[in-house]
């Protein structure tokens, strides 16, 4: 339960803490967008507007803004979304807070 509880306190706090990861070890390009969209993270619009972006770590703080607007279900689909696309390193610093 553990777990849940710092999802309820700080979303937003764990994204800032961790921002510099996000922005430079996270991989939007590699199926992250798609299971994001498909779990109802982000929409179709929000997926074309990251994609837009010229590079990777600009890319990832468009998901970064799009999830600090999101509640504790869309970040641990998020966090769902890393496993599932091979990016468990990243999800594990965030799972540890």
């Amino acid at each position: 339960m553990k777990f849940k509880s710092v999802l309820f306190a700080g979303v937003p706090r764990i994204l800032q803490k961790h921002y510099t990861v996000l922005t430079e070890h996270m991989d939007p390009d590699h199926g992250l967008l798609p299971h994001l969209a498909s779990a109802g993270v982000v929409t179709a619009r929000q997926v074309e507007d990251i994609n837009a972006e010229p590079t990777s770590s600009k890319k990832n703080e468009r998901i970064i803004t799009c999830l600090r607007r999101k509640g504790h279900q869309e970040y641990d689909r998020f966090l769902q979304s890393l496993d599932k696309t091979g990016q468990t390193h990243v999800a594990r610093c965030l799972r540890e807070g």
